[in-house]
């Protein structure tokens, strides 16, 4: 579903008829959504006893609004819906990912990564599924056939209300319909591909649903208690090998690392959202031809996380980081310079290089927060949550503002701004780390050194 949505946007505007920095706030209310189901579920989570149960409401709900999203032709009810959609959203990932880590303990490093890998997978393929269903422009079918087209949009005018007809006579414009409508071919099919994604996101429903029967009936609740109670207690010691930081290092630490998670979330939700629509209106692609480098993105992007099933077994957290933003800075730079000097084929080569860049960046950082600062608990996960959400609500529909104001080119230049900034914050946080490690190394020097004079 998260791969459908950049390459379905410019359908979804044209489903509500609104401008582009309007048609924004349709990632607004998905990243507000999803901030809200995810605060909503860790605190539902921990006090209920069939949490497999909360998987299967968050996947049915999820099913069902994006079933209802192609039919959302009032503006309000678009925003309301992508609101709800992102709640299920936020609670699927929010509970599964915490039923996956109390299952599998410390034994799930591989799991989690497989886990993440899929959901690159599946943003890589369903653009291609989405493709043959978006609507596309009549310069894109026969630009030579003018009486044709002419033909084909009285057709189309005489088949509409009688007010619309009336309208069409007057030669005005309809009353629901706008200038751009006039761009595009026919009706939209994007209901389609919306109700193929929503059954199989429905199906995935009903193992959950078996499993959470099959719970209440074996109530094996002391193994659970049991289970939960070994986590808790390999957790405690886990957090008695990290070293006591000062409650001001440890507030400083935090703000960088927020800023950092900020600025990855920002560019890369912005990236995959506006992607489609920069190729489309800024190189003068076809809608399907968006979509398929949308694809193209999300293929490099899993395969950066099947690669980071093996590397983060090779290198430390840090090292990768390092790797990749450089690769990501880099390659937005390209971007902008293919861009500029009108190579679209630039765009075709660096595009799956950002999202090869991208891949790792995000569960990296909780990896490395985990090394080399302080214990990931719940409140700095959910802080972490919160500062991402936030971000990628706000990042989209300011980016759609100034594109629409001014320039089709503030995709690129916002990105990689946001980018340099990110890994101007990163190498801050890099170089606490090793002084962190050298004052460890220290102190454990002196420790040795006290243990042998005595």
């Amino acid at each position: 579903m998260a791969g459908q949505i950049g390459p379905s946007f410019l359908d979804l505007q044209l489903i509500t008829n609104v401008s582009l920095d309007r048609a924004s706030a349709f990632f607004t209310a998905g990243g507000v959504g999803y901030l809200t189901g995810s605060l909503l579920t860790g605190y539902v989570f921990d006090r209920i006893k069939d949490k497999v149960f909360v998987v299967f409401i968050s996947v049915v709900g999820m099913g069902v609004t994006t079933a209802a999203i192609p039919f959302c032709y009032i503006y309000e009810l678009m925003v309301f819906v992508q609101l709800v959609r992102g709640i299920t959203c936020g609670g699927l990932d929010t509970s599964g990912n915490t039923l996956l880590s109390r299952t599998w303990g410390s034994h799930g490093r591989m799991i989690m990564q497989a886990l993440h890998f899929g959901f690159a997978l599946g943003g890589a393929l369903s653009p291609l599924a989405l493709a043959p269903f978006l609507t596309t422009e009549r310069s894109e079918i026969d630009p030579l056939n003018l009486t044709k087209l002419r033909e084909d949009w009285n057709n189309s005018a005489v088949s509409n209300t009688s007010e619309m007809n009336n309208d069409f006579r007057n030669n005005s414009t309809p009353s629901n319909w706008t200038a751009r409508d006039n761009k595009y071919d026919g009706e939209s099919t994007l209901y389609i591909a919306y109700a193929i994604t929503a059954a199989m996101i429905i199906g995935c429903s009903f193992p959950a649903f078996v499993i959470s029967i099959q719970n209440r009936r074996m109530r094996k609740h002391e193994k659970k208690k049991k289970l939960e109670n070994n986590l808790q207690s390999d957790h405690k010691r886990e957090a008695k090998h990290h070293v006591k930081i000062t409650k001001r290092m440890k507030t400083m630490v935090t703000i960088n690392l927020v800023l950092c998670f900020m600025f990855s979330v920002a560019t890369e939700e912005s990236f995959t959202a506006f992607l489609s629509t920069f190729c489309v209106r800024e190189l003068k692609w076809t809608k399907m031809t968006g979509a398929l480098i949308t694809s193209v993105f999300w293929g490099a992007f899993a395969l950066g996380r099947l690669a980071g099933i093996i590397l983060v077994m090779v290198l430390s957290p840090s090292t990768l980081i390092f790797v990749y933003a450089t690769l990501e800075v880099l390659s937005l730079f390209a971007i902008l310079i293919s861009v500029s000097l009108q190579f679209s084929t630039g765009m075709w080569i660096f595009s799956p290089v950002v999202g090869f860049a991208m891949s790792l960046i995000f569960p990296c950082m909780f990896t490395w927060t985990e090394v080399s600062f302080m214990p990931i608990t719940g409140r700095l996960s959910s802080l972490f949550m919160v500062v991402t959400c936030i971000a990628s609500s706000i990042n989209p529909i300011y980016l759609g503002e100034i594109m629409d104001r001014f320039s089709n080119m503030w995709f690129i230049y916002l990105l990689t701004g946001e980018a340099v900034v990110f890994y101007m914050f990163f190498i801050i946080a890099f170089y606490v780390s090793k002084e962190r490690l050298k004052e460890e190394k220290n102190t454990q020097d002196m420790a040795i050194e006290i243990k042998d004079i005595q």
